[in-house]
């Protein structure tokens, strides 16, 4: 699997969750590239084969995880110490 195709199934993924009906922050897949790159189209780039860089790959899984991570999609972890 190259990395191309590894990246479209995470956004995938993530977009069936965000712009579920029932989801406050919703997220499509035009929000999306416009919060990574300022570009609606990072989407649809990648459907149709094209690559990214991998700064745009970063910041990709990067307001990703930050989405999940606002949404309450990780556990709280306990500070120790």
């Amino acid at each position: 699997m190259q990395t191309r195709d590894y990246l479209l199934e995470q956004v995938h993924a993530f977009l069936k969750l965000a712009s579920g009906p029932k989801v406050e922050d919703r997220v499509s897949a035009n929000r999306l590239g416009m919060l990574v790159c300022g570009s609606p189209n990072l989407v649809s780039r990648l459907k149709s084969g094209k690559d990214v860089y991998t700064s745009t790959y970063d910041k990709t899984i990067f307001v990703m995880e930050e989405w999940y991570e606002d949404n309450g999609y990780y556990e709280e972890k306990d500070d120790v110490g």
